[in-house]
């Protein structure tokens, strides 16, 4: 899912939707560490607008991942990009009862985590945001309306 949430302005993350990592964790009393990893949303250009929705569209209905991406000159290379990953503080889930409770902690940790660390990265101003939250407006980005597909709905006034 968060393949299709990348921006080149703000990091989004889809972890808030995820439990079944918690409730592992809550069974076997592991402790669970908070970490974001730094620029991994910047390896490749990954399709957006209406062929990014296409795409997020086939991918739920045939149930596996399917998306248009590029690396350094239209490759699979990735693009130039440091890699860092920042850890958080440790939870305990012997120590707390509810397993929303675990994953709502550890969700706000990871964000402690990315704000904690985003300057050492070189990303002061950046944003991490949750599925669902309110995000900032895209910047303009004169591709987001091309597609390489004719419009149809023109060929019928031909």
């Amino acid at each position: 899912h968060e393949m299709f949430c990348i921006r080149r302005d703000v990091e989004i993350s889809a972890a808030n939707l995820r439990q079944g990592f918690v409730k592992l964790a809550k069974e076997q009393g592991a402790m669970l560490v908070p970490a974001y990893m730094f620029g991994n949303s910047q390896l490749y250009q990954v399709a957006s607008g209406s062929t990014g929705r296409m795409f997020e569209q086939l991918s739920r209905k045939l149930r596996t991942s399917i998306n248009l991406f590029h690396g350094v000159g239209g490759t699979l290379l990735p693009y130039p990009q440091k890699l860092a990953c920042g850890l958080g503080e440790p939870i305990d889930t012997r120590e707390i009862e509810d397993v929303q409770a675990i994953h709502d902690l550890w969700c706000t940790r990871v964000r402690e985590t990315f704000d904690i660390n985003k300057d050492a990265y070189g990303w002061p101003n950046r944003q991490l945001f949750f599925e669902g939250e309110l995000l900032p407006d895209k910047p303009y980005d004169p591709m987001e309306g091309y597609t390489a597909l004719p419009n149809l709905s023109s060929l019928s006034k031909l």
